[in-house]
């Protein structure tokens, strides 16, 4: 997958509230944040993402290049093999999963770090 379209996917994630996204030498991949609990990785082989565990059977079987998820729990974390799937998933498709995998694990936040959230100055997601 080429530099612009994974950079783009990387803006799209620093897009999404409260998210960030960072080197993490000791796991040598980029770090999707949310509040400490990671929603997405990257690597130069794999973007690895959460969903609900149907959802992920049913993209498994539609999309050839998507895998159960690469050294996480393979029933909520699928991973994508981003040279295969160049031209074959659009990056507003990529975005959507990337949103989903952020609500999944917003969803699971504490309700004190939600209340910190919405009382700082940026929103909850939609």
């Amino acid at each position: 997958m080429d530099f612009e379209f994974k950079k783009e996917i990387i803006d799209f994630g620093k897009s999404l509230p409260n998210a960030k996204i960072y080197w993490r030498n000791d796991w040598q991949l980029l770090y999707f944040d949310l509040a400490g609990h990671f929603f997405a990785l990257m690597t130069q082989k794999y973007l690895t993402f959460k969903n609900l565990p149907s959802t992920n059977l049913e993209l498994r079987e539609i999309y050839p290049f998507i895998i159960p998820g690469f050294h996480v729990n393979k029933k909520h974390w699928n991973s994508i093999v981003l040279d295969k799937a160049q031209g074959k998933i659009s990056l507003i498709e990529l975005q959507g999963l990337l949103k989903g995998s952020y609500k999944c694990v917003y969803n699971q936040l504490p309700k004190k770090t939600k209340l910190q959230f919405l009382s700082s100055s940026k929103k909850e997601p939609k």
